[in-house]
């Protein structure tokens, strides 16, 4: 490490034999520049700047203490004086210098120390005041920033007293900062304080962070829906020093959650009375066409009859499921599956159909958007009433008690697969003929394909019968 450099500035050639002898000696020794005037110390500081000046107080060519305007703060001043008083002392101080010392014979001996002290201590009070005057700026800035911020900001001491407060809280509150410095929150106006007073005892218990909402009243003495967001700062040890919070007002927004909140119950209540509408037109609808077969013998056209009641009879459930259970956006086809097939049991097993399968079914609680449930119910209503019509002829040599229908709904991935399966005859050899021409049929593939889906329908090769599978995407699947 190199040595500090002492600019001696002495036009007196014995004390510089002196100074130089006990400043260059010893570990602790220093490396010395010599000027015998200010003029030459005046060329020393423009080549080099040293890290200590030792400077006569008279000099050829003026005062030792005319080098501190020159040193300019940058380096310590020591000003050498063979006769002291309280005159000089003063001037000397006033003028900046950083200490003086009188020449002795003691005083050249212990040289090196004053010098090591004057460094040590130049060096500590510099990097204070570098501090301080970082501390300075820096707290000019926050002040800056928080008069900036939009929000109400105010701060605290560790014993619940104000500090201060930004300009936004003193035009949401009423109250200045003079009014408020110093007081605590148990002394100022307000009905909450109570409460604002065990939260900030509660944040100085377990500092960090907190956040609640309060009703506060505002400047002008209308209350207020704020959320308070506190935090606890520290000291220079480490300790909880106050707390900072800043004011949220969200009166505006709460009235605003409470006007839609109010329109949506509204919009709920029409909506509902619009899907009972819809569901007992939907029921008149059935009592025709029930009052019509009453009066139709040909069975071709009961069949037609009956396809249509029972096509209208789905859409019909799912208005009424979606009135049951309030949920006018989606629908849980668990129940609905459930609750259609037996219907369609119950409708085509007649004396007529005396061998109608046993229905069995496996469906998983899916989920599904009104604009998925509709066209999906009906493409079941299609496979279900297909299968009761035509799976089991009376050609079927399959015992009653064994027939069976399986229905099966799940969730794969990112798609709904739908699927009904029984142990009846299979699939006709002209089927692709029958998809063309058959009204159901045309159903299936015409909602399957609005659905982006695919049906696919093959013969069962172990158990016998049909198998049809939809596949949809659950791209708006709830669940």
């Amino acid at each position: 490490m190199e040595k500090p450099l002492i600019l001696l500035v002495d036009d007196d050639p014995d004390h510089v034999e002196l100074l130089l002898r006990s400043l260059e000696r010893g570990e602790g020794a220093f490396r010395c520049v010599v000027a015998e005037n200010l003029a030459r110390a005046r060329e020393c500081l423009a080549e080099r700047l040293p890290d200590l000046i030792l400077a006569d107080y008279r000099l050829p060519d003026g005062v030792g203490k005319d080098i501190i305007q020159d040193a300019a703060g940058r380096v310590p001043v020591v000003i050498l004086t063979s006769h002291g008083d309280e005159r000089l002392v003063r001037d000397v101080f006033q003028a900046g210098a950083f200490d003086y010392v009188t020449k002795s014979p003691e005083s050249f001996v212990l040289m090196p120390r004053i010098v090591d002290w004057a460094l040590r201590e130049w060096r500590s009070r510099t990097a204070r005041q570098r501090a301080e005057t970082a501390l300075i700026k820096q707290g000019r800035f926050l002040n800056v920033l928080l008069e900036a911020m939009p929000l109400p900001v105010f701060y605290k001491d560790a014993g619940g007293a104000y500090l201060g407060c930004n300009r936004a809280f003193e035009r949401a509150t009423g109250v200045s900062r003079e009014e408020m410095i110093g007081k605590t929150v148990m002394s100022m106006p307000g009905e909450q304080n109570e409460i604002l007073r065990q939260n900030d005892e509660a944040l100085f218990l377990r500092p960090g962070m907190q956040r609640y909402e309060l009703h506060l009243p505002g400047a002008e003495g209308s209350m207020r829906d704020v959320i308070l967001t506190k935090a606890t700062f520290p000291d220079a040890e480490g300790n909880v020093a106050g707390i900072v919070c800043a004011v949220m007002d969200i009166t505006a927004q709460k009235a605003t959650e409470e006007k839609l909140r109010r329109s949506l119950e509204q919009n709920q209540i029409l909506l509902r009375e619009v899907h009972h509408r819809v569901k007992n037109n939907l029921q008149v609808i059935i009592s025709l066409l029930s009052l019509q077969l009453a009066e139709v013998t040909e069975p071709h056209l009961r069949d037609v009859l009956l396809e249509s009641q029972s096509r209208i009879r789905a859409m019909a459930l799912i208005q009424e499921q979606l009135y049951r259970e309030g949920d006018f956006a989606h629908l849980d086809f668990h129940h609905y599956v459930s609750s259609l097939v037996s219907q369609l049991v119950a409708v085509y097993r007649t004396e007529d159909r005396p061998g109608s399968p046993s229905p069995r079914i496996e469906v998983e609680s899916v989920s599904l958007t009104l604009e998925q449930a509709i066209p999906l119910g009906l493409i079941l209503n299609e496979i279900v009433t297909n299968c009761l019509k035509h799976a089991f002829p009376e050609s079927c040599s399959r015992p009653v008690e064994e027939r069976e229908i399986r229905i099966g709904l799940w969730r794969k991935s990112d798609h709904v697969l739908l699927e009904v399966a029984d142990n009846g005859v299979g699939l006709p050899p002209d089927l692709e003929q029958r998809r063309t021409r058959s009204l159901g049929m045309r159903i299936i593939d015409t909602l399957t394909r609005q659905l982006e889906g695919v049906v696919r329908m093959e013969d069962e090769t172990q158990q016998g019968g049909a198998r049809i599978r939809v596949l949809i995407p659950a791209l708006h699947d709830a669940t």
